[in-house]
């Protein structure tokens, strides 16, 4: 009898191909997963940066307005007593700690605020529109949008 020789796999080295395979995806899909998870948590955090610089921005540039009058004169410079949109306890700026934020949150909660004037229309003239603020509520920053007074305050996330 002759010895033929056998072509084909045995089933054991195909088992063993068919576990090496299985590694190999699994290895592949976990890259995957993580290198997703990472874009994922990367384009958040840059999301969160671009919104944070940009409301620091609209801050700092409202509050940079604190106190402006239209029709100041150097005379008004040299005595801020003059200036009516720096009153102090009404239109000076002014920051309200959670101690007393419920003046300046609808009595809507703790948090931080920070109320000003300036004159936007460059009328000389204190009113609704010129009374402007941040606060710091549940972990958002409001922006003032209507109020005469610190009591009577509006805000919008």
């Amino acid at each position: 009898m002759s010895k033929q020789k056998q072509k084909g796999l045995t089933q054991i080295e195909l088992l063993v191909t068919m576990i090496l395979g299985i590694v190999v995806v699994g290895g592949v899909t976990t890259a995957y997963v993580s290198i997703s998870s990472s874009a994922t948590n990367t384009l958040t955090q840059n999301k969160l940066s671009h919104q944070l610089s940009s409301i620091m921005t609209l801050m700092t540039r409202d509050i940079r307005r604190a106190g402006f009058r239209g029709n100041q004169t150097p005379a008004d410079l040299l005595d801020p007593t003059t200036n009516t949109f720096n009153v102090v306890n009404d239109t000076a700026l002014e920051v309200h700690t959670a101690a007393n934020v419920q003046l300046a949150g609808n009595g809507a909660g703790p948090g931080t605020c920070v109320i000003f004037a300036y004159d936007l229309d460059e009328d000389d003239i204190v009113d609704k529109p010129v009374i402007s603020g941040f606060r710091l509520y549940a972990g958002a920053v409001h922006m003032r949008t209507s109020g005469d007074t610190v009591a009577n305050a509006t805000h919008d996330a």
